[in-house]
């Protein structure tokens, strides 16, 4: 789970420096919400990590609004 909130972060900067723009960024986190919630529903076992992430992108999306 660290590994991926890792990258969740890295990826994330790289929004931020790439587009500048607050839309923009809150449209990608919510992309990025929609991944990981498919990816959950196909793997087996894979909502458990899935799941709090999504839950915490949308959280974040929902402050940053």
């Amino acid at each position: 789970l660290s590994d991926f909130t890792s990258l969740l972060s890295g990826y994330t900067g790289t929004m931020l420096f790439k587009n500048g723009k607050l839309s923009d960024i809150i449209g990608e986190l919510q992309l990025l919400v929609k991944g990981l919630e498919k990816s959950g529903d196909q793997d087996e076992g894979g909502g458990e990590v899935a799941d709090p992430i999504a839950a915490q992108v949308t959280r974040l999306v929902n402050e940053v609004r």
